[in-house]
């Protein structure tokens, strides 16, 4: 049974509201959308949008930088006691390939050799870094 709620406004049985011919849902989700981007304080997208801003910047967290600087400087610590235990060649592959990021192949063809040789290089100069970076963790702890 369809009643008239007032001169204009109509109720269906179901319960849903129709102006004019028009289901009034549709005027409250274009509200809603309207407001949201319209007023700061709406429901919605602007919200969203300030608490992306309220968010802190992890990029200049003074801890974060610390930490970041001292892993820095116990990788250049341990780099420096590794360095004079291999040789030369072995160390070229390793910054070539790990700090400067090229790749097996071209290290291998400027240094005479296979990527298989440059991938065990490079993975052993890690290795004892990785020991050395434990070993000065230990006297800093």
């Amino acid at each position: 049974m369809w009643r008239r709620r007032s001169s204009h406004l109509i109720t269906t049985p179901t319960g849903a509201d129709f102006v004019g011919g028009f289901y009034c849902g549709a005027y409250k989700v274009r509200n809603f959308w309207r407001d949201a981007v319209k007023s700061p304080d709406a429901r919605g997208v602007p919200r969203a949008h300030r608490q992306l801003i309220d968010q802190p910047d992890e990029r200049h967290d003074a801890s974060k930088v610390w930490q970041q600087e001292y892993e820095h400087r116990l990788f250049i610590s341990a780099s420096e006691q590794v360095r004079p235990m291999v040789q030369e060649s072995t160390w070229l592959v390793f910054w070539n390939t790990a700090v400067d990021g090229e790749s097996p192949a071209s290290v291998a063809i400027r240094l005479n050799t296979t990527p298989v040789a440059v991938r065990l290089a490079k993975a052993r100069v890690i290795h004892r870094i990785k020991q050395e970076i434990k070993l000065l963790e230990g006297e800093a702890s």
